[in-house]
């Protein structure tokens, strides 16, 4: 196991932490809403992702459960590996900003980029460029089937390549 830098979390305590899918929804919803929140929408985000309901379907039965989870296990558990402080007076929970699952849990909470937008601009051209061939359109009725492919095989990947250029996480420095 990899030791703690400057007595934070080992690296397997904080996978150990970060495997549990409530403990990932209360860090994404408070990663959401500015690092903080109040225990209530807290509750019903993890319970509405769990059960695929939107919050104001829930049955009571299900938000309480998540409920007694939370606050008897999960949020005392992030809150003793310094994740995050629960100020059970006001009932907010928030995000400590030295806590070190930010280079664990990449960037942001989404992309910045809509990159579904991009795979489907290369397959709708490609799938354009392949109507125009099949059905003879000039200038596109002399080309072959393997050009074609070539170049929306190229599309694809430069659209992946353009990704992980601007979404891949910083490198760490090289000391000597």
């Amino acid at each position: 196991m990899t030791s703690a830098p400057s007595g934070g979390l080992t690296q397997g305590e904080l996978f150990d932490t970060l495997c549990n899918q409530r403990r990932l929804g209360i860090i994404r919803h408070l990663r959401a809403n500015g690092g903080a929140s109040k225990l209530s929408p807290l509750v019903d985000y993890v319970a509405a992702t769990e059960n695929d309901k939107q919050p104001g379907e829930l049955a009571r039965a299900e938000r309480r459960r998540v409920y007694i989870s939370l606050y008897q296990t999960h949020l005392p558990m992030l809150e003793e590996r310094g994740i995050v402080e629960w100020d059970r007076s006001e009932n907010v929970i928030s995000l400590q900003p030295s806590s070190n699952v930010e280079k664990y849990l990449g960037h942001g909470a989404e992309s910045k980029h809509p990159w579904h937008v991009g795979y489907l601009l290369a397959g709708v051209c490609g799938i354009g460029l392949l109507l125009l061939q099949v059905l003879s359109v000039a200038p596109f009725d002399g080309l072959s089937l393997s050009w074609t492919l070539a170049v929306v095989s190229a599309a694809v990947v430069g659209v992946v390549v353009a990704r992980y250029a601007l979404e891949r996480p910083p490198r760490a420095p090289i000391t000597p």
